[in-house]
């Protein structure tokens, strides 16, 4: 099987080559890492969420950005394309419950009991779920130190310059 060029279909494609690796323009994206406390403590296990915030001259930013806090309250957002950063500009903030549901709970407490119905047989399997229960309480009460408003109205603006943000510093505590 012979393949054949034009000289056209090579300029093409390496206009074609060029396009995709200098991107489109795309919204421009700028690092961003901090940490969520609530009373001077780190609230763990919270998904961070920073929406770009619209404005007339631009009514559709970019992609949302988001990261899970870790033990230390610590987070490093990611564009929803993938892309290390979130939108420049300001962003409104929310939070997110991650595994620790009431739904959840409920599921692993019902599980429990059908299994200590017959515990010889399922010891491992109870131990297990007895763990995943004390893991989502423990995260339901991280969760719990968040003011409400947080969650539900986004209060929090952040803006975001073009070097980003190093440390950015998040307190959700109770009013």
């Amino acid at each position: 099987m012979k393949l054949y060029c034009s000289s056209r279909s090579v300029g093409f494609a390496f206009l074609l080559l060029l396009v995709i690796s200098t991107g489109c323009g795309g919204p421009k994206l700028a690092p961003v890492s901090g940490i969520v406390t609530a009373g001077g403590d780190p609230v763990n296990g919270v998904k961070v969420v920073f929406y770009p915030k619209p404005t007339d001259d631009n009514p559709v930013p970019g992609p949302y950005a988001s990261g899970v806090t870790d033990s230390q309250g610590k987070f490093t957002l990611v564009s929803r394309g993938g892309r290390n950063g979130a939108c420049l500009g300001i962003n409104q903030v929310g939070f997110q419950l991650l595994g620790a549901s009431k739904s959840e709970l409920q599921g692993a407490q019902s599980a429990l009991r059908l299994l200590k119905g017959n515990p010889r047989d399922n010891k491992d399997s109870i131990a297990e779920i007895e763990n995943k229960i004390k893991e989502i309480k423990n995260i339901q009460t991280q969760f719990s130190m968040i003011d409400p408003g947080y969650i539900s109205g986004r209060k929090i603006e952040v803006e975001i310059p073009s070097g980003g943000l190093e440390n950015c510093e998040l307190d959700v505590s109770k009013k």
